[in-house]
């Protein structure tokens, strides 16, 4: 994540990390060695990161996405039980960017309080999702999996503490494990 503050192009880069927890459903056909296939997921997430804020002592530049859920087509080629493949789609984050006053105990007397000890911003993003993955079938319906994806939200505005407004560019990668059932 990369904010600069409109007022005077200050930047900061709190980066994400964390986990996420999820569901996906999807179907693959296979032609020969060659599989197209479409799924979906949703996924629940505690990535967060902050970092200190570039406009004034004692702030705290933060983000979080808290759920993130995608749509994408898959390509790819098995080998006995292996299958590699690429994927594409669209992406959709629910992003939060804010700013947190926390002066964290220090000795000093402030003569003014800020008019606002935070400020955020909440909403749902939508992006493009690249990745690519490999799966391989442990039984006839049974399938372990590695997925990288990289995700880009684009660049928006959020307003975050006393009305300044920050662009914030929100990209992230992301690795994935899994087990899957094949249904049908």
């Amino acid at each position: 994540t990369q904010w600069n503050y409109v007022i005077n192009g200050a930047g900061v880069n709190p980066p994400l990390s964390g986990g996420a927890l999820g569901a996906r459903i999807g179907y693959d056909h296979q032609f020969g060695a060659f599989v197209i296939g479409a799924e979906a997921s949703l996924a629940r997430s505690n990535a967060r990161g902050d970092r200190a804020c570039p406009n004034a002592f004692f702030w705290s530049c933060e983000a979080s996405i808290d759920t993130l859920s995608t749509v994408t087509a898959r390509a790819g080629f098995g080998w006995g039980d292996l299958l590699l493949y690429g994927k594409a789609g669209v992406a959709f984050a629910s992003y939060r960017v804010a700013t947190q006053f926390n002066p964290r105990n220090q000795p000093l007397v402030f003569i003014g309080a800020p008019a606002e000890r935070s400020g955020s911003t909440r909403r749902t993003e939508s992006g493009l999702t690249l990745g690519m993955g490999a799966e391989l079938a442990l039984s006839d319906r049974l399938t372990a999996r590695a997925e990288y994806s990289w995700y880009n939200f684009g660049s928006h505005a959020y307003r975050v503490d006393n009305g300044l407004v920050v662009n914030a560019r929100a990209n992230a990668n992301q690795v994935k494990v899994g087990l899957s059932y094949q249904l049908f």
